[in-house]
C-alpha cells in the first residue's frame, strides 16, 4: 500500500468543500509545486501540505481562508498548518523565477 500524497488529500478536501475551477486548479498547482522543494515540504504531513495549498488558493482567488466544513473534516485549524502555509506562499511567490517551469506550464496551458 502506497503512502497518501498531498494531491490525494486535496482531492478529498475539494469533494468536502467544492470551490471554483480556478481555485481548484491553483490548489493542485500549489500541491505539485511543493514537490519541487522536497527538503522543505517533507517536514510536513501530506495532509498539511494539502490544507495549505487549499487555503492559499482559496484566499488568492476568493479572499476566503479555511472553511469550517474542512476544519471539521480534518480537525485542523489554521494555526496548525500556518507554518507550512507561509512556506508554501513564499515558494509560490518565487516559482515564476525558477529554472524548472514544467509544472507552471502544465497549469498555464488551456485544456
Amino acid at each position: 500500500m502506497a503512502a497518501a500524497t498531498a494531491k490525494q488529500f486535496l482531492r478529498q478536501f475539494l469533494l468536502v468543500h467544492p470551490v471554483s475551477a480556478i481555485t481548484a486548479n491553483l490548489a493542485m498547482y500549489l500541491s505539485e509545486l511543493s514537490l519541487m522543494e522536497m527538503e522543505l515540504f517533507l517536514q510536513y504531513r501530506p495532509s498539511v501540505v494539502a490544507a495549505s495549498a487549499y487555503c492559499l488558493a482559496n484566499y488568492t482567488v476568493s479572499r476566503s481562508l479555511w472553511p469550517s466544513a474542512l476544519q471539521s473534516f480534518t480537525n485542523y485549524n489554521l494555526a496548525e498548518f500556518e507554518e507550512c502555509l507561509i512556506d508554501l506562499h513564499k515558494f509560490y511567490k518565487k516559482a515564476e523565477n525558477l529554472p524548472q517551469q514544467a509544472i507552471r506550464d502544465k497549469y498555464k496551458s488551456s485544456k
